[in-house]
């Protein structure tokens, strides 16, 4: 009799430790990403235009005019990335861990499509800093920050524009 109920026991052990390593285990809800989490990307927040950024932006708007609105720009663009849409004025968020971000630009773009992300910093003479993104497929456009671009524009109203192929 002792070893039936020893055999029932060893056998409801075995039986319990089975059915709690099948058993999924419980999934923790997604939550938004904030600037100090490494998840996904975060998104750049617009900014009001400062007196340097607004300078940046007329410059851009009188090349343009001239038939060419990257005539100002001082840092190599890759060649056939000439077709300026538009430029937004943003403030990339202090204490990002993760340097992935995003941007909905006015125009969205087709997923996969390359854009060059330029960066004006106000200052006399304007820094220019690049970066190369993708769009993603909600025409976001999603790029990496080194830590040293990610230093010089933190915090600081910029001009960011993206640049297609024409």
């Amino acid at each position: 009799m002792k070893k039936i109920v020893a055999l029932v026991l060893a056998l409801v052990l075995v039986l319990t430790a089975v059915s709690a390593l099948a058993a999924p285990s419980p999934q923790k809800p997604k939550k938004k990403t904030t600037a100090n989490e490494s998840a996904t990307e975060i998104e750049v927040p617009d900014a009001g235009d400062t007196d340097g950024t607004k300078a940046i932006k007329e410059q851009i708007k009188k090349d343009a005019d001239a038939g060419n609105a990257l005539a100002s720009v001082t840092v190599g663009l890759p060649e056939g990335f000439t077709k300026v849409s538009e430029m937004a004025t943003v403030k990339f968020p202090a204490g990002a861990k993760n340097l992935k971000f995003k941007k909905m630009f006015q125009t969205p773009y087709a997923a996969g499509t390359t854009v060059e992300v330029l960066f004006g910093i106000p200052g006399d003479p304007v820094e220019w800093l690049m970066v190369t993104g993708v769009a993603n497929a909600a025409g976001e456009v999603v790029f990496t920050l080194s830590e040293a671009v990610y230093n010089k524009i933190v915090g600081k109203e910029v001009v960011m524009i993206p640049v297609t192929k024409a």
